[in-house]
């Protein structure tokens, strides 16, 4: 979720917890408590979508992960390859670098 999301799920969340707070005064109410059920949907809606977003999210994360340490021993062992062959042609230059 961006800052935008963010800030209108909090907004729905403080709209809720309002609602809950003073149900005596709009219980009564059938077209408030359509309202307000139509709302808790919404925000379980937000929060499905949410997590599902986080765990793609993850998972893409993990998989960039893993290709990085991939990478990263492919270049120790081109390291090893270099420096064996400049230590084999008494290349200086080379092993240093």
């Amino acid at each position: 979720m961006n800052k935008i999301q963010t800030n209108q799920l909090r907004m729905h969340l403080n709209v809720q917890t309002a609602l809950d707070s003073n149900s005596l005064l709009w219980n009564a109410i059938p077209i408030l408590v359509t309202a307000k059920n139509e709302h808790d949907e919404l925000i379980l809606r937000i929060r499905e979508v949410n997590e599902k977003t986080n765990a793609d999210s993850t998972s893409i994360t993990e998989d960039k992960l893993k290709k990085l340490e991939a990478l990263s021993d492919k270049g120790v062992v081109l390291a090893g390859i270099l420096y064996a062959y400049a230590s084999y042609s008494d290349n200086a230059k080379l092993m240093e670098k």
